[in-house]
């Protein structure tokens, strides 16, 4: 919310609260408040409307006054002549995220690309960048070889295979976590471990931490070299992770659904929306985006990525929008059949989703705005995903208490020149 909203709206409720409804009614008219909520009852879809203030948080203000002063909120019913745009207001409220501030283009600092095509080394073409600017996703066909594919496979094997439920939460430097097995009270067929994943691991943070091989992928000079065209000359690793699907596993609730990455790297409190704490402040700039290498053969309902395009940047060029994170028990919603975590709006992105079909060696690079979710995985071997989140290093959050995931902000390139690995040798060729 714009500072100047901000004021309105604290001089508005501060009126509500201690003059009479007449007297607010006649005062509303000669501030301009009415046309004020005429704009925010009409949401984003008004010509003009200036974009930090059509989305003002009217409930969540007014909550927030009330509990710091220690009495209710005023009730927008009570007033004549302005309850009904009260109504519409709080309407498009709820049908919006009132906490997303759908910052411009401008405000951002200008999109991508932020730099230049690179002189020479692997880059992006034309059509890549204008699909990923366009839709917010681009796929990367062979961008490493079958032997490199087959160097990934078993270092990343051989670093699940270390963690075990006994050293279950913080071990090796990483955070994990595992899919439900037989121990827990699941159906075998249905969480089943494999030679490529023996213990059912389900996600590791901070994964270049137990591998040459894996610190190796994600300082890759050929997929930091395209990106430099992306995000500028100066690179940083924001997160290291893998997500890997055991075998016959359907994902069975939890937060993998229809999510948008940035929720967790520019806001704060609980965004599975089992709760109302959660706030989003945003990030400085556009500059954030993943690239997951796929190390398995990956499809719809085997182990591929759902995305939904065009739902980084609102059709003025504002981001997202942001969407409220969700918490539902809808039976058809998604690929889980139990309670799952989603975003507002989930039916209407469901009929908008792709599942693209990936060979192992091919990228998915998505903008950090765009709702996605992990798939189940029908097949018998665990699917794994090398996920690598890259950004500008200035691009942090503009409220710094609200920051769920604080970023790695390793640096990866400076000046267009890769900063070298951390460990000895790299096993991802640099060609």
């Amino acid at each position: 919310m714009s500072a100047t909203a901000q004021r309105r709206l604290t001089r508005l409720n501060a009126h509500v609260a201690t003059t009479s409804a007449t007297a607010v009614d006649e005062w509303a008219d000669q501030e301009g408040y009415r046309s004020f909520l005429e704009q925010l009852a009409q949401r984003h879809a008004v010509p003009g409307t200036p974009p930090r203030e059509r989305r003002v948080p009217i409930q969540h203000h007014m909550q927030d006054d009330a509990a710091a002063s220690g009495s209710p909120p005023p009730r927008p019913a009570s007033i004549p002549g302005l309850s009904a745009l009260w109504a519409e207001a709080q309407h498009a409220a709820e049908l919006t995220p009132a906490w997303a501030p759908m910052r411009t283009a401008a405000e951002m600092g200008g999109d991508y690309p932020y730099g230049s095509r690179p002189a020479s080394g692997f880059s992006l073409t034309d059509a890549q960048v204008a699909h990923f600017c366009r839709e917010g996703y681009c796929v990367l066909p062979n961008v490493y070889s079958a032997e490199e594919v087959s160097t990934l496979r078993s270092h990343a094997s051989a670093a699940l295979s270390r963690l075990t439920s006994q050293a279950a939460g913080s071990t090796h430097g990483v955070n994990f976590s595992f899919a439900p097995g037989p121990e827990q009270g699941a159906s075998a067929p249905h969480h089943a471990a494999d030679q490529l994943n023996p213990h059912r691991v389900a996600q590791v943070d901070d994964f270049h931490k137990m591998d040459s091989a894996i610190e190796g992928h994600m300082r890759c000079p050929r997929m930091t070299n395209a990106l430099t065209e992306l995000l500028g000359a100066d690179i940083d690793a924001y997160q290291v992770t893998t997500i890997t699907k055991p075998p016959k596993f359907e994902w069975a609730g939890g937060g993998y659904n229809f999510h948008q990455d940035v929720c967790d790297y520019g806001g704060g409190g609980d965004t599975n929306g089992q709760s109302t704490n959660f706030r989003y402040g945003g990030l400085a700039n556009f500059g954030n985006l993943c690239c997951i290498t796929y190390l398995c053969d990956s499809g719809p309902g085997r182990g591929s990525t759902t995305v939904v395009p065009r739902t980084h940047r609102a059709a003025d060029g504002s981001e997202g929008p942001v969407r409220r994170p969700l918490w539902t028990t809808h039976s058809t919603g998604g690929v889980w059949s139990g309670p799952f975590r989603t975003v507002e709006g989930w039916e209407e992105l469901e009929a908008r989703a792709v599942t693209p079909h990936f060979h192992p060696g091919d990228v998915l690079m998505f903008d950090s705005w765009v709702v996605h979710r992990a798939n189940g995985n029908a097949d018998e071997e665990s699917k794994i995903g090398l996920l690598n989140v890259y950004c500008r290093p200035d691009c942090v959050p503009r409220d710094q208490q609200l920051w769920n995931y604080p970023g790695l902000h390793l640096p990866v390139v400076r000046g267009g020149k890769q900063v070298p690995s951390y460990w000895p040798a790299a096993a991802v060729s640099e060609s």
